[in-house]
Formats: structure tokens, sequence, C-alpha cells
């Protein structure tokens, strides 16, 4: 599967109700009438939960403060299926509703996406149970000799 990982950052005139308000309302609902157009199979949407575990851990990772107001997923059969779906006339007239609605919530310069192939490493869906990837000696190997740069 070809999924659009979209990493929002809500325009600085929106409080984070308005925000989360336009984007439940608008672009979900957009997605879903557009998708026999697109090719898209699959759309989530991601608001951060508001606990003291996302501070600790930035701070355990030494990371930055979060950037991003929401995680936009988006998911395709493959490239070629986003390809020809964005591609086409069609796609192309969906694609730019789709913008003007992000537009209207989403600070698009303070924002980035990137299309990529998800890996599952564990799961249900994973080629491997977590046992087993526990009991691979390759991984043993990491655990007690980590790859650092």
């Amino acid at each position: 599967m070809l999924k659009l990982t979209y990493l929002i950052k809500r325009r600085p005139d929106l409080s984070v109700e308005d925000f989360e308000r336009i984007w439940r309302a608008s672009h979900g609902p957009l997605i879903a009438s557009l998708a026999d157009v697109t090719g898209a199979v699959r759309y989530t949407r991601s608001l951060p939960v508001e606990t003291p575990y996302n501070e600790c851990f930035r701070q355990v990772r030494s990371l930055g403060h979060a950037a991003f107001d929401g995680l936009i997923e988006i998911w395709w059969p493959d490239l070629e299926a986003y390809a020809n779906g964005v591609g086409s006339p069609e796609g192309i007239e969906a694609t730019d509703r789709m913008a003007a609605i992000e537009r209207s919530f989403i600070d698009l310069a303070a924002s980035s996406a990137f299309l990529a192939e998800e890996q599952d490493v564990f799961g249900p869906s994973a080629p491997n149970s977590k046992a087993e990837l526990l009991n691979d000696p390759t991984f043993a190997n990491l655990i007690d000799e980590p790859v650092l740069p």
C-alpha cells in the first residue's frame, strides 16, 4: 500500500477548536466523496492527545516542541493507482478542491507531506509476530549492540 503522510500545522489565526471543527466538518467528507475519482482507499486523521507523556517523550529523545497540530494519512493500493487517480483530469480537479479546503484551516507553508510505503514490523498484518522478531538473532544483536552513528 502507498500512503500519503501529511503533517499539518493549523493556520495561526485559528484556535485549536476552530481548526479541529473545520477539519472534521470539511476535509474527511470531501476526501471520501472524491475517493472514487482519486483512487484513495483509506483516510485517517490523528490529533494530538493532551498528556504530560508527550513532553516526557520529547525530553527523553531530546526532541523539539511539537511542530504539528495533526496528521492526515491517505492510502492507495500502489503508486500506479495514485498516479492514475490524482493525475487524471478529474483527479486534478479533485486535488484542487482538496487544496482549497486545506487552505481554510492548514498553514501549508508550515506543513509537510510525503508518499511512503508502510512496512509493518509487528502487529496483525505484519509478516512476523513480535515473538519471532524478539527471537531473531539479528534483532538480538542490535539490542546488545545498537547501531549508532
